[in-house]
This record gives C-alpha cells, sequence and structure tokens, in this order.
C-alpha cells in the first residue's frame, strides 16, 4: 500500500513539476516575442498579490502539511493514514503550485523577470517537496 500512495505521489509530483517547466519556458518564450513594455498601476499590483501570493502560499502549505501529518502519526489504521497523507500532499503541491502559476502568469502579463524569479523559489520548493519512499514511512511511523 504505502509503495503504491509514492507511485501515485510521484506521478503527480512529476506531472506538475514539469508542467511548470514547460509553462515556464512557454511563457518566456511567447513573452519575449512582444516588446511591448509598459508598467502600469495594474502590473504593480500583479507583482504585488504574485509576491505576496509565495510569502504565504508557501510556508502556510508546510505548516498545514506537517501539522496534518504529524496528526496522522497518532492514527492506529494504514490505510486511513496514508489515504489522508496522499490528500495532504496534493494540498501542499497544489498550494505550492498556485503560487508558481501565478508567478509565470504575471510574468507573462507584466514582462518583468522578478517574477520568474518568484516562479523560480516556488519550483525549488515544489522540487524540496518530492515523494519519497523513505520520507513516506519515516513521517507516518510505518515500518
Amino acid at each position: 500500500m504505502t509503495e503504491e500512495i509514492h507511485k501515485k505521489l510521484s506521478i503527480i509530483f512529476y506531472a506538475m513539476f514539469f508542467n511548470s517547466i514547460v509553462f515556464a519556458f512557454l511563457f518566456y518564450y511567447f513573452g519575449k516575442q512582444t516588446t511591448i513594455t509598459v508598467i502600469t498601476q495594474t502590473d504593480m499590483i500583479l507583482q504585488t498579490i504574485a509576491i505576496l501570493m509565495l510569502l504565504v502560499c508557501v510556508p502556510v502549505a508546510l505548516k498545514l502539511y506537517f501539522t496534518k501529518v504529524k496528526a496522522l502519526q497518532n492514527i492506529e489504521n494504514k490505510e486511513e493514514k496514508l489515504r489522508n497523507y496522499f490528500s495532504w500532499n496534493i494540498v501542499r503541491l497544489a498550494f505550492i503550485e498556485g503560487s508558481l502559476f501565478f508567478s509565470l502568469i504575471v510574468y507573462f502579463i507584466t514582462q518583468n523577470d522578478s517574477m520568474l524569479f518568484c516562479a523560480g523559489i516556488a519550483m525549488m520548493t515544489l522540487f524540496l517537496c518530492k515523494p519519497n519512499l523513505n520520507r513516506i514511512k519515516e513521517e507516518l511511523n510505518i515500518d
């Protein structure tokens, strides 16, 4: 059962991670095709929202995940523990991925390279959340 959860999480993780890379390259390539770069107040608002979203979503996702996983250690039923672990892993990845995609969209709209930096931070955080069979066993105290 643990290996099955690991396999599903790995498929979801790699799909999210490689989709992010593809969208980053597409947005960068097609964004550089346009040469109009006028910074408006709307651009500044979008950039501020993207930065705040990154600053809020990543720590909230990690804190929520670790709080819930710690609570899962007290559950005796292994299947329920793994099912909940799977769900909270998806929630963590979704929070980080949402922040990443919003940064990429704001980059495409504003053409401000700092949004690529924000997306890079989110992508590195996403990479550090890569599912690992040993980590699953360790976090859930499963032998």
